[in-house]
């Protein structure tokens, strides 16, 4: 088991391991998805509906070699304020790696938000996003809010794409994509 302090930095790998945790499948429909992935310099997660990054170069160097120091599945095993307790899972399948064609941009829009840190800022960074969408495009608004929500006042940029892409959002120390869905 490995231990990760919360250090209450914005580049904080329990930040970081806490917002792609945010995107793991709740339910054993794939195996692959109710655990998060070290993949070299990045954390992954993903329901099938959303992939959420952590950028671990970003990340503050000393914690990433201290708790991560091998690529693979992990799992969370206790979450409170002051810590994460996780482990490594052994015989789980690799994560796809078709993720990074999820971030090949081209053709996409894009602006800045700024989520405060509460409600009040999330909610402000979730209407900038929506008003980028296309005429019949939508998104899970839980979805957009777990991107957004978080202690720090964060600026992200914000990509969206045609009506059947997903909406790419990315900071300095996180990138999300969120797939559209049926109205």
């Amino acid at each position: 088991m490995i231990r990760i302090p919360n250090t209450r930095n914005e580049n904080s790998l329990y930040n970081a391991v806490e917002f792609v945790s945010r995107a793991q499948a709740k339910t054993d429909v794939r195996r692959s998805m109710i655990y998060f992935y070290k993949e070299g310099d990045f954390l992954l997660a993903s329901d099938g509906h959303r992939l959420h990054t952590g950028i671990l170069k970003n990340v503050v160097e000393h914690e990433v070699e201290a708790w991560l120091p091998e690529d693979g599945a992990y799992e969370i095993i206790s979450k409170n304020r002051k810590e994460l307790i996780i482990s490594k899972v052994e015989g789980v399948p690799d994560f796809p790696r078709s993720w990074m064609k999820v971030f090949a941009v081209k053709d996409f829009d894009f602006t800045e938000t700024v989520a405060g840190g509460k409600y009040p800022g999330v909610s402000k960074a979730v209407c900038d996003t929506l008003r980028m969408c296309p005429e019949n495009q939508h998104f899970d608004m839980d979805y957009m809010t777990d991107v957004f929500k978080s202690g720090f006042s964060e600026t992200w940029t914000i990509l969206m794409g045609g009506e059947l892409m997903p909406c790419l959002m990315k900071n300095s120390y996180k990138a999300a994509a969120v797939m559209p869905i049926r109205a």
